[in-house]
C-alpha cells in the first residue's frame, strides 16, 4: 500500500507540503470587505483551519491601540467559521437547515480536534480557546475564554493577555498543521 504523503515532487516536497503552500497562497489572497488582507499574526492560523477543511469567514489577530486612536477590532485573536450561504437560501426553509447543519458539523470536527490539543496540555483557564455563537445559522467564533474581559484591564495587561492569546491560538495552528500532514486522506 502506498502512502501519498511519502511521494515527492516538485524539488523533493511531499504532496502535503505541496498542497499546505497551496493553501497559503489562497489564503493570501483574501481581503476583506474594505480591501484589506488577512493580519499577519492571525494569518498562519487561518491557513491551518483552511487546510483542514473548515471554512472561514472573517478573523482577526487582536488589536491594541493608545487611548487617543479608535479602537479596531477586539483586543485578542479570533477565527470565524461558517460555510458560505448557499444560493436561494432566504427562499428555503431546508437549505437554511442544511447550512447550520453543515455548519454545526464543522463545529463539532473542530471540538473534538479541541479535545484532543488540550488532552495533555495545561493552560490557564482563560487562555483556553472556546467557542462563541454567532447568528442563527451554526456560524460560530473561536478565541480563548478571557478575551471578553480585556476591555476593563490596562493597556499593560492587554498586552500581555493578548501575546498569550495569540501564542495560544498559534499552538492550535502548529497542532493543526501536524495533523494535517500526518493524515493519510
Amino acid at each position: 500500500m502506498e502512502n501519498k504523503d511519502l511521494n515527492f515532487g516538485e524539488q523533493g516536497k511531499s504532496e502535503k507540503d505541496i498542497i499546505w503552500e497551496e493553501k497559503q497562497r489562497e489564503v493570501d489572497k483574501i481581503v476583506d470587505g474594505l480591501g484589506e488582507e488577512i493580519d499577519k499574526n492571525i494569518k498562519d492560523v487561518v491557513v491551518a483551519f483552511v487546510a483542514n477543511g473548515f471554512s472561514t469567514s472573517a478573523s482577526c489577530e487582536g488589536h491594541i491601540v493608545s487611548e487617543s486612536e479608535k479602537q479596531r477590532g477586539e483586543l485578542y485573536p479570533w477565527i470565524d467559521i461558517c460555510l458560505p450561504e448557499p444560493e436561494g437560501w432566504q427562499e428555503s426553509e431546508d437549505k437554511k437547515e442544511q447550512w447550520r447543519a453543515e455548519n454545526l458539523l464543522q463545529r463539532q470536527r473542530l471540538k473534538n480536534l479541541l479535545k484532543e490539543f488540550y488532552k495533555d496540555k495545561q493552560v490557564t483557564d482563560d487562555a483556553n480557546l472556546i467557542f462563541e455563537d454567532i447568528g442563527i445559522f451554526g456560524r460560530f467564533r473561536i478565541r480563548s475564554l478571557g478575551g471578553e474581559n480585556m476591555q476593563s484591564l490596562n493597556s499593560e495587561r492587554q498586552k500581555q493577555l493578548q501575546k498569550i492569546y495569540r501564542k495560544e491560538m498559534n499552538d492550535f495552528a502548529k497542532f493543526l498543521k501536524q495533523k494535517f500532514m500526518l493524515d493519510s486522506n
